[in-house]
């Protein structure tokens, strides 16, 4: 990052835009700590006229426990806790930009550091073991009992299986109003953190389908790791899937999940590619972006 000779204030800022399986994201360095107000800085991305839309912001900043830390903000500026793609692309961003070159790489995220590495154009993430896991639960929407199951891999999920219930959805998944349902479920009272909503099918003992609606994108997203990681997490307690599994995501990519037991790391592998690069400048004043 350089500063403009016209004002100290103002610093161009270069950005990596990145897909992780569907999931997309704006990669800064930001080990200099440029941006200080980084919820702020996620916003301004997020509602500028200018750049292509994106379901969040990743800062790759010093870390005296890993490699470098990533810090993941959710488009509206939410403190995005672990994002599974995220961290996928994170690997592939400090191995593009040479910032990194161990085999394999740590970072810390939210409080835990993970392990990654780059395979055969995919990255593999070794995530913490999951946690807080409640099976076969129900909630009221709209005057229809729900079932439902949550866990945390990194961030909080609740998990609904199509054919739990045949009686309140559609028959297809294609055909489900996964947004607006996501939603309800999301801001719904038996969550007053809000949780990330994952409506999903199983199509046999090693392939699950997916949808996302996640918490702070408020939408529902191309692809969500740790959603993905939780479907087959929880198919995997009910006996629906094995150890292995692939979870097949709106964008019509595939995630492979690879349990080892219910008490020890899950891994997460798929697709992380770079779309394109800019600059951006920042007035850290103002705290305006501009072209």
């Amino acid at each position: 990052m350089t500063i403009h000779n016209d004002t100290v204030s103002t610093f161009k800022v270069p950005f990596t835009f990145m897909s992780g399986a569907g999931n997309t994201f704006y990669f800064f360095d930001n080990r200099e700590s440029i941006i200080l107000d980084k919820s702020n800085f996620t916003k301004e991305v997020y509602n500028s006229d200018f750049l292509r839309k994106a379901d969040g912001c990743i800062f790759i900043e010093n870390s005296t426990d890993a490699d470098f830390k990533m810090h993941y903000f959710n488009s509206d500026g939410t403190d995005g806790m672990m994002c599974g793609n995220g961290g996928r692309c994170a690997i592939r961003f400090v191995i593009y930009k040479n910032l990194f070159q161990n085999k394999p790489l740590s970072f810390y995220a939210d409080g835990h550091v993970y392990k990654a590495e780059l395979i055969n154009d995919e990255v593999i993430l070794e995530l913490k073991p999951a946690s807080q896991i409640e099976l076969n639960q129900e909630l009221n929407l709209n005057n229809f009992p729900i079932k439902f199951h949550s866990i945390n891999t990194g961030a909080p999920h609740c998990v609904i299986f199509l054919n739990e219930n045949k009686n309140v959805f559609p028959k297809l998944l294609k055909d489900i109003d996964a947004k607006n349902i996501g939603k309800e479920i999301r801001y719904h009272k038996n969550f007053p953190a809000g949780i990330n909503v994952n409506i999903c099918e199983v199509i046999n003992d090693t392939k699950i389908v997916n949808r996302t609606y996640e918490r702070g994108v408020e939408d529902e997203t191309l692809a969500c790791g740790t959603g993905s990681t939780a479907c087959a997490f929880i198919s995997n307690q009910l006996g629906y899937t094995g150890n292995e599994c692939s979870i097949l995501v709106q964008s019509g990519e595939v995630l492979k999940v690879l349990i080892k037991g219910s008490d020890s790391p899950i891994k997460l592998q798929g697709s992380a590619h770079i779309l394109f690069e800019g600059e951006l400048n920042y007035d850290s004043i103002s705290k305006k972006i501009s072209l």
